[in-house]
């Protein structure tokens, strides 16, 4: 069945204008006219579906929503509108742990054995920050993991722990980078012991709530005894969509398995909030945030603790992204600039990689 397309733009009023900046709204103009024509084509064939946020400091220059969050029942995004974001939950698993390093309740450079209960011996000298980075050589054995799920995240190790142990690591730990799911999952186990409570609590004591991420959440899991199957609701959370964009396919994803690397859902406006939170709001101290975005030495990779780092048109960005199944994300923030730039997709085949970049690009050639 070939759903008809729907559109919805909308361009938000600068909701604070920046003392002294009398270039605010004709900044937000331009910006805007700029992003909907590199959007507009991607939306009108309906490769895309969601959000498209710029903020700048406290100036909202663009926030523009196409296609529908439910397809269905044709129920456009709005503001309140919350998407999984997939991977573009590793930075902020990575902010948690910093801010949990920061308090001396874990060292970046603790073997991971000394917080894990039946850690394999021969993955003995794998360290936090070797998690974090991507470079610790573990093995990324999702499916397994997922395939044995057991209701937690702690059972589920409990009864994968010995199968794991007979996998080498693929390399010695720092020694080259190579992207781990389960290292993320790793790291929500460690910060569940060094916090006392669960992932989802602390995240919500110690990064939502302070960093005003209101409708943010972690996936939850759903009972275990065989009468209910998939993710449970959540309220506002759009529908993540797989297949073409003649032929869309309903997805399902199971985030709520693999929590610290893609377990959490928000509005784009919570990401944004994030990023401008972290990196400008004294929530992490300049030490902190310079330890964070600190790509490591010797390793052919961008990657820092949480954080993609490069240049774009000759501006620091840090960026991540997420997704592939029914979501796809992106989050790139410009110190510099104190500009954040967020892209929340329902569907899992948006080519975001161009998106992301377009709409960057044109952002700031505007400013």
């Amino acid at each position: 069945m070939r759903w008809r397309w729907m559109s919805l733009v909308f361009l938000a009023s600068i909701t604070v204008r920046a003392a002294g900046d009398d270039h605010a709204e004709q900044d937000a103009a331009d910006v805007a006219k700029k992003v909907a024509a590199v959007i507009e084509p991607y939306a009108s064939s309906n490769r895309f579906s969601g959000v498209v946020l710029a903020v700048r400091g406290e100036n909202t220059l663009y926030e523009g929503r196409f296609g529908v969050a439910q397809v269905p029942f044709q129920v456009a995004h709005g503001e309140s509108t919350r998407y999984k974001l997939h991977s573009l939950s590793k930075p902020i698993t990575a902010v948690l742990a910093m801010k949990a390093a920061a308090a001396g309740k874990l060292s970046l450079d603790d073997p991971v054995s000394e917080h894990v209960s039946g850690w394999p011996p021969a993955w003995g000298t794998v360290t936090v920050r070797h998690l974090l980075s991507h470079t610790s050589g573990v093995p990324d054995l999702v499916n397994p993991w997922l395939n044995e799920w057991a209701g937690s995240v702690e059972k589920t190790w409990k009864a994968t722990a010995a199968g794991f142990a007979r996998h080498r690591l693929a390399f010695a730990p720092g020694e080259k980078w190579q992207y781990c799911n389960m290292g993320y999952v790793i790291v929500s186990m460690i910060l569940e012991k060094v916090y006392e409570t669960s992932f989802e609590q602390a995240l919500q004591a110690r990064v939502f709530k302070p960093l005003a991420m209101k409708n943010a959440g972690l996936e939850k899991a759903p009972p275990t005894d065989g009468r209910y199957s998939g993710a449970l609701a959540v309220p506002r959370l759009a529908s993540g969509y797989n297949g073409k964009p003649e032929a869309l396919q309903g997805a399902k994803s199971r985030m709520y398995a693999i929590p610290g690397a893609g377990g959490v859902y928000a509005t784009a406006r919570d990401v944004a909030a994030f990023a401008r939170g972290v990196f400008q709001g004294g929530f992490l101290s300049p030490e902190s945030i310079a330890e964070m975005t600190r790509v490591p030495e010797g390793v052919k990779t961008s990657y820092a603790l949480g954080w993609a780092v490069s240049k774009r048109l000759e501006k620091t960005v840090y960026r991540h992204d997420g997704g592939d199944n029914g979501f796809v994300t992106s989050l790139e923030y410009f110190p510099e600039l104190d500009l954040s730039i967020v892209v929340l997709s329902n569907y899992g085949f948006a080519p975001m990689g161009e998106i992301r970049a377009k709409a960057a690009e044109a952002i700031l050639a505007a400013l």
